[in-house]
């Protein structure tokens, strides 16, 4: 998938799932479940592309995804009619999952340092902070680095005991997500 498809399956998302008019391109980010750095060096000059309105010279996108978005406000996004045309075919060939279905399917889990415990919780979970951590789910959050959150994929023993200062700790399950 390119990241113009990653793009419009992110506006997919926003628009047919969460019902909004309009988004931002931090909507569009962490829907698609990268951190901004990420963003920044390979998704925004995309995106300006994608735009009807485009100032400049922004890398040429695929024709059918040029010209999909407006700007409405500063910072806020429309879909021209040509960009709900687009979308209404891409939605039918797009086969890939979205960003939520993916972190829904997910497992993450938070060290806490001060209570000595690692604690999983599923993807949906409310207690998970999106906006905080990398794409992949992991980060630090909390006063003094004292807490810090790895996805499935980078979790290891020895990362968690480096965290905890090679002090034992405890496997606990989310009480809101594992009732």
């Amino acid at each position: 998938m390119t990241r113009a498809e990653e793009i419009m399956q992110a506006v997919a998302t926003l628009v047919w799932h969460e019902g909004k008019s309009t988004f931002t391109r931090d909507e569009i980010r962490r829907r698609i479940g990268i951190d901004r750095d990420r963003w920044m060096s390979s998704y925004t000059a995309t995106f300006q592309g994608m735009r009807s309105d485009q100032p400049g010279a922004a890398p040429r996108v695929r024709a059918g995804l040029r010209g999909v978005f407006q700007r409405v406000e500063r910072g806020r996004y429309t879909l021209t009619d040509r960009g709900r045309h687009s979308l209404q075919k891409f939605k039918q060939d797009s086969p890939a999952r979205t960003s939520l279905e993916r972190q829904a399917a997910m497992v993450l889990y938070t060290a806490n340092r001060t209570n000595r415990t690692l604690t999983l919780h599923k993807g949906s979970c409310s207690h998970i902070p999106w906006g905080q951590l990398g794409g992949c789910g992991c980060g630090s959050t909390g006063k003094l680095g004292n807490q810090q959150w790895w996805c499935g994929e980078h979790i290891t023993i020895e990362a968690v005991n480096q965290f905890m200062n090679h002090r034992l700790w405890a496997i606990l399950f989310c009480h809101s997500c594992y009732k």
